[in-house]
């Protein structure tokens, strides 16, 4: 298998260049080789709901933010 050749690694510190949140700053928290794309660090939050998995009355859900992913081209290394 030929794995893609990706100029950022888990841990570096990298800046966005184009997006809405463009010029911020932040450390690389996971990679995926095979859809080209990272999570940073406090930046790209996403909304996400998570339903209560137990059967009582009060299952309320849960409503949390998480980084999502950001493309690979739209970042650059920082040294």
């Amino acid at each position: 298998m030929n794995q893609k050749k990706v100029h950022v690694r888990i841990g570096d510190q990298v800046q966005l260049i184009t997006g809405k949140e463009k010029g911020k700053k932040g450390k690389v928290l996971t990679l995926n080789r095979k859809k080209n794309l990272i999570t940073i660090q406090d930046i790209n939050f996403k909304v996400k709901h998570f339903k209560d998995k137990s059967k009582g009355e009060d299952n309320v859900g849960t409503i949390k933010q998480i980084e999502g992913p950001v493309h690979i081209s739209n970042v650059k290394k920082i040294a």
